[in-house]
């Protein structure tokens, strides 16, 4: 969950590099159903990882994906980029976290192969606010990173 920082101000608002592209639909960020589902995330995630934050007060969490979790207590964050899929209406969420998942964990069979579906190195993370904000982290820098994007 992040969107890039730009200077050219006919650019603020396109897709990040990896919305789109060739043979898929353009997907900005900024598009009515991308600024809908980037807010709700905000929300969600918010409410998640403020509730688990007291149970788990030793764990750490991480957005670099190119290092492996080792041990318990360990988090990995990422965006799920889902869209385009046939799944029925009532359980279409539920559907969208399997995918995810599914997608996440190819790709880290391959880790060296494995590239995040976004690029967009000059960011506002706004998965680095909420962790500032729900106390996953401390370190400002966060503001500026990245997270994976996983497209399934």
């Amino acid at each position: 969950m992040f969107v890039p920082i730009r200077n050219d101000p006919k650019r603020l608002t396109a897709a990040r590099e990896g919305d789109s592209g060739k043979g898929r639909p353009s997907r900005p960020f900024s598009a009515s159903a991308g600024a809908t589902v980037l807010v709700t995330g905000l929300v969600v995630v918010s409410y998640i990882l403020g509730t688990l934050r007291p149970l788990v007060p030793e764990a750490t969490v991480t957005l670099d994906w190119r290092l492996p979790l080792y041990g318990p207590g360990r988090l990995m964050l990422f965006e799920a980029f889902v869209t385009d899929q046939r799944k029925t209406a009532d359980t279409r969420h539920v559907e969208d976290a399997h995918l995810a998942i599914a997608a996440f964990q190819r790709g880290m069979r391959d880790l060296a192969n494995f590239q995040s579906s976004v690029q967009e190195p000059i960011c506002l993370s706004l998965l680095g606010a909420i962790m500032l904000r729900t106390g996953w982290a401390t370190d400002p820098a966060i503001l500026s990173s990245p997270c994976l994007v996983v497209r399934a």
